[in-house]
């Protein structure tokens, strides 16, 4: 079905029902996660004016907000951890392994991007978008110009590129009952895309609308007395990249709840930045005591450039300031929401104090505390190498290249290629007299050092281990050298 050239503006901005119920925390994770002066602009998102609290109060405490992006932290540490080694990408396809491979190469470089950016610069900021927002969205788009040549068709012009959507940009979608994306609605920016246009800033909301069968992008106006138009109606319009397999060019991958790291921060995050900023209230308050004067008359202050407070004989004169004691009770509740957000992490090692006394762990304990983060690590890595592996198999249809595409990484969990390693060497070692073992326990170590390869790669390489020399051949081979050598000695000697 075409979609329709007009739609009432409040029938195609009507919100998905997860963007109703995240819209708001979507863009303070946002600000948490970048922080700085964004953050601040925003600081009555964060703290909360106290029941009767004078607003000339208020305002200052906002003016002093302050922040220690733990948020920021969390993402960035997991970014880190995931794009140290970046994964390596197979190929092969049914229209020359040559030709595929040049453009994944491209796809995957960057070479055709607009912005120059690989595909794994881009899935960073997809991976942040997954911890920020539990959700990353993409768009596979190419040139719609047609090539005019042969040579034209394999120029890296006509590659497909992807396109990063925020998700707070999403509006609505629809699944089929497969899961697959139907009709999805993206908020666009409505500004003019030429700065010298003549556009008459008309326009103040934009759509766009992709279905597995065309896009639209959707304008509303305002009318000459600058009211609101009740209507949107199509701008352009058009067939896209996978028209012709009838699947929607828009990707968006959800993480499971588990992996949501802010949505599961955030409630400390929230009472840790309050906590934070009264403390920082309370210090600052009393760096600037109130004196006060204890007397049974009228009290008369004379100032002057040289200021003095005369009393009587019975007056006393002192400072107010907070007591020590609600200050030491709340830096301990601030340092316990502080390795509490970082518990919800699962990032157990910087959630603790650097104080000589905590950090004075065994290695062993040390390394317990970086257990929880790897399995969080290997659960991302799953999702992402699993999603890569759709991302550019689509890229590649969409240049009209059937292949397929495995992907080897992003892998962190050390019971595989250390323990097997360890298992093979101790069977040698030990002098087990089982070729079958020593076979099954070499496809172990590879299967563990290759975790993300295609079944077809893997199939290879067993095919090798169990075309080579066994292991008790290889052991008659090494004693009958040994023995020659041992013969050719002795006769040299004699």
């Amino acid at each position: 079905m075409p979609l329709p050239e007009r739609i009432k503006a409040e029938k195609i901005n009507r919100r998905h029902s997860i963007v109703k119920l995240y819209a708001d925390a979507w863009y303070d994770y946002e600000l948490m996660v970048e922080a700085g002066e964004g953050l601040r602009q925003q600081a009555s998102r964060f703290l909360i004016q106290r029941p009767k609290e004078h607003g000339d109060v208020y305002a200052y405490r906002a003016k002093r907000f302050t922040y220690e992006g733990h948020a920021g932290t969390g993402v960035g540490f997991y970014k880190s951890a995931l794009f140290s080694r970046l994964p390596s990408v197979d190929i092969k396809g049914e229209e020359g392994e040559t030709d595929a491979s040049t453009t994944l190469t491209r796809i995957v470089s960057g070479a055709n991007q607009r912005r120059d950016r690989s595909y794994w610069d881009m899935l960073q900021q997809w991976f942040a978008d997954l911890v920020t927002f539990g959700r990353y969205v993409y768009l596979i788009d190419k040139t719609s110009v047609v090539p005019q040549s042969l040579a034209d068709g394999k120029s890296r012009l006509f590659d497909p590129y992807f396109v990063r959507w925020s998700p707070r940009d999403l509006v609505n979608w629809t699944r089929d009952e497969d899961g697959s994306l139907n009709t999805v609605i993206l908020r666009d920016d409505p500004a003019p895309r030429d700065l010298f246009s003549e556009e008459d800033g008309s326009v103040i909301k934009r759509w766009l609308v992709f279905t597995k069968d065309e896009f639209a992008s959707y304008v509303q106006r305002k009318d000459a007395t600058g009211k609101e138009e009740s209507d949107a109606v199509i701008e352009r319009s058009g067939s896209h990249v996978f028209t012709a397999i009838k699947k929607n060019p828009v990707s968006m991958v959800e993480a499971p709840s588990d992996l949501w790291l802010l949505n599961r921060a955030s409630l400390s995050t929230r009472e840790h930045v309050e906590q934070d900023n009264a403390i920082g209230h309370m210090t600052h308050t009393a760096n600037l005591a109130v004196p006060i004067v204890f007397t049974d008359g009228e009290f008369e202050q004379t100032l002057s450039q040289t200021a003095y407070i005369k009393l009587r004989q019975n007056d006393r004169f002192e400072y107010a300031e907070p007591g020590g004691s609600s200050l030491d009770g709340s830096l301990r509740r601030l340092s316990e929401k502080r390795e509490e957000i970082f518990r919800q992490m699962h990032m157990m090692a910087q959630g603790r104090s650097s104080t000589a006394q905590a950090s004075a762990q065994s290695g062993f304990s040390k390394e317990m505390d970086m257990a929880p983060s790897q399995n969080i690590l290997e659960g991302y890595g799953k999702i992402l190498s699993g999603e890569s592996i759709a991302a550019l198999t689509a890229a590649l249809r969409a240049r009209g290249i059937t292949a397929e595409v495995s992907l080897t990484g992003f892998s962190f969990v050390k019971d595989d290629a250390s323990e097997a390693s360890t298992s093979v060497g101790d069977a040698q070692r030990f002098g087990v007299e089982s070729d079958t073992y020593h076979l099954e326990l070499q496809k172990r170590l590879v299967r563990s050092s290759l975790a993300n390869a295609s079944e077809d790669t893997l199939a290879r390489i067993d095919a090798e281990l169990e075309a080579g020399e066994g292991f008790s051949a290889k052991r008659k081979r090494e004693e009958e050298e040994r023995q020659s050598a041992m013969s050719a000695a002795f006769q040299v000697d004699a």
